[in-house]
């Protein structure tokens, strides 16, 4: 009996370090800037470098969780198991895959997005104009593609736009892209005034003033991202996948047969589904998804630990 009681106090204490991690991974993650979040291409990866410190704290909080909650995922799998051993053993096994998955995953993703970032961002280059990059439609129009963050892109310039004049100065069909760059470059002042209109809408003028862009290679950046090794688990579908199915039979079982008890079969099942709509927003782009499923993820999956440990220790 003594025996017995040793190893519930210690998954007691695995089950309280694993939810306190979790609530600081959670923590971590309300000050993501939310170009982190939403991948937003190129400005992601500068917006990981500039908040590496807090990348890093995140993903190794919640690895640390992960490790913990091993043994809380065995406990429980082993106070369940009355209930139907086959059935519980098994989905038992996918719940230590699914958490292992995660806890190796989290160290090497990390490591991995702040690579690929310095290898992005290090094709960055720039110079001083309008950011305007100049293309012939099949009609010989001059149409127009605005970098981004540049004086154009800011000014509310639209890719694809046909440019109809510059300065006052008509811009024909058949004009030759080097002749309106050469107009573009030597306007006085670095000032310029464009009359651009787009298909079907009224002509619209924007007067431009020249300040540095900011570019990326993109062929190099696909090479880049392509030369580097894969993720461990695209979109967290194994360790979340897995480990949000044990939430789910586990708590599903145990309230039926009404094992353990009420609150914690409740908050088990909740944190199952936020599991998988964590994962769900890598293939479903929906900003509810994004908004609630780390959320119900990782403070219910948090608030499960400390459950867990309560329930243990009586």
């Amino acid at each position: 009996m003594k025996k017995k009681k040793g190893k519930l106090s210690f998954v007691s204490i695995a089950a309280w370090i694993a939810g306190a991690l979790l609530l600081c991974s959670s923590a971590c993650y309300l000050f993501w800037p939310k170009e982190m979040i939403y991948e937003a291409g190129v400005e992601s990866f500068r917006s990981i470098l500039n908040h590496q410190t807090l990348y890093w704290v995140t993903y190794l909080a919640f690895m640390f969780s992960a490790l913990f909650g091993l043994s809380v995922v065995m406990a429980v799998t082993e106070l369940v198991q009355s209930a139907n051993r086959n059935l519980i053993r098994w989905i038992g096994l996918l719940g230590i895959i699914g958490l292992s998955v995660i806890a190796v995953n989290f160290w090497y993703h990390p490591g991995t997005a702040v690579d690929k970032a310095k290898a992005v961002v290090g094709q960055q280059g720039s110079f001083e104009g309008y950011g305007l990059m100049l293309d012939t439609d099949q009609e010989g129009r001059i149409q127009i593609y605005p970098f981004a963050d540049s004086p154009a892109a800011k000014a509310g310039v639209k890719a694809g736009d046909v440019l109809v004049s510059v300065n006052g100065q008509e811009i024909r069909k058949g004009e030759k892209r080097t002749t309106v760059k050469s107009v573009l470059q030597n306007s006085p002042d670095g000032r310029v005034e464009i009359t651009v209109q787009s298909a079907g809408q009224p002509a619209r003028r924007y007067a431009l003033r020249k300040s540095r862009v900011d570019y990326w290679d993109v062929s190099a950046q696909s090479a880049i991202l392509a030369s580097t090794a894969p993720d461990i688990d695209p979109a967290f579908l194994i360790g979340f996948g897995l480990t949000g199915l044990w939430f789910l039979v586990i708590h599903g079982v145990a309230m039926k047969k009404r094992l353990l008890d009420r609150p914690l079969n409740v908050l088990g099942l909740l944190a199952g589904v936020g599991l998988w709509l964590f994962s769900a927003q890598f293939f479903v782009h929906s900003a509810a998804l994004i908004a609630v499923g780390p959320w119900l993820g990782l403070v219910l999956g948090a608030l499960w630990y400390l459950r867990v440990g309560l329930f243990l220790k009586k």
